[in-house]
């Protein structure tokens, strides 16, 4: 290969570079042939594995007045590591017999986070577990998506218990209230207006607790029907890492790699000749 002299005075353009990866097109196929071949060769060797995902709903926190918080728990930010601790991971470790640090090893939550969103939206995370064994990989992952729901739902209860005690508290007080009102109405006074007045502010505060009673059983069923935690998918058949998709992925990447490769080799060698023709 030779190029022209007069090049070498002036500074490289792209097309410059375009040219002397076209002129070392040979070399940039040879890579690519070679790339993808050692990349399908490897998907061959390597040992099967198994990967099951699950998707996991981590609920929405709310206040007992109704008010939406961020917890760690449900954080889309640091959800991933709160959801990998011993609370969670020791349990699926005793039911599926595997070491807490082989599940902690072979697991991945990953949590999708829209930009600029805030973090306590509702959030769903993506449960994975790789293993040798397709039953094991799925036993795991779905295992460990119920984990996290109880674990989760735990916390959700604590709400719910508040809003349930609230709910009997109120319906005490409009059964109390209800009984003041009868017996205002029924009972002689001497004094029309005043009893009238009483009456009113008993029934203004009927009128109150009936709808603190309402509120608290609205709240308490859109916490159990929409911000609840709970398995949106379980694992079913798990993906195999030599699956025809993974396979092509495999060579596909292996290919983009040494088509890189080869033009840096094209580039190099295309040097090496521009300065052996400037000598």
């Amino acid at each position: 290969m030779s190029v022209d002299s007069s090049s070498s005075d002036r500074d490289l353009t792209l097309a410059d570079y375009g040219r002397a990866i076209w002129r070392g097109r040979t070399i940039v196929i040879t890579a690519i042939v070679v790339a993808a071949l050692a990349g399908l060769a490897l998907s061959f060797i390597r040992s099967t594995t198994y990967t099951g995902t699950a998707q996991v709903y981590l609920g929405q926190a709310t206040t007992p007045a109704g008010g939406v918080v961020t917890l760690p728990f449900t954080n889309p930010t640091i959800a991933p590591t709160v959801l990998e601790g011993d609370a969670i991971v020791d349990p699926v470790a005793e039911q599926t017999g595997l070491a807490p640090g082989r599940i902690r090893s072979d697991l991945s939550i990953t949590i999708p986070r829209a930009p600029g969103s805030a973090g306590n939206l509702p959030t769903l995370a993506a449960i994975s577990f790789t293993h040798p064994e397709a039953e094991t990989a799925q036993a795991v992952t779905n295992a460990y998506a119920e984990q996290i729901v109880t674990f989760n739902g735990q916390r959700f209860a604590q709400s719910d218990e508040v809003l349930k005690k609230q709910i009997v508290r109120e319906e005490g007080n409009v059964t109390r209230l209800e009984g003041v009102v009868a017996e205002l109405r029924t009972a002689p006074a001497t004094d029309p207006a005043s009893r009238a007045a009483l009456v009113f502010a008993a029934q203004q505060e009927l009128g109150n607790a009936q709808t603190r009673r309402s509120e608290a059983e609205l709240l308490l069923a859109t916490n159990s029907e929409l911000r609840a935690p709970g398995i949106i998918t379980r694992a079913g058949s798990p993906d195999s890492s030599t699956s025809g998709p993974r396979r092509v992925r495999t060579v596909l990447i292996s290919a983009l790699l040494g088509a890189v490769v080869g033009m840096i080799l094209a580039l190099a060698w295309s040097g090496r000749d521009r300065r052996g023709g400037a000598a």
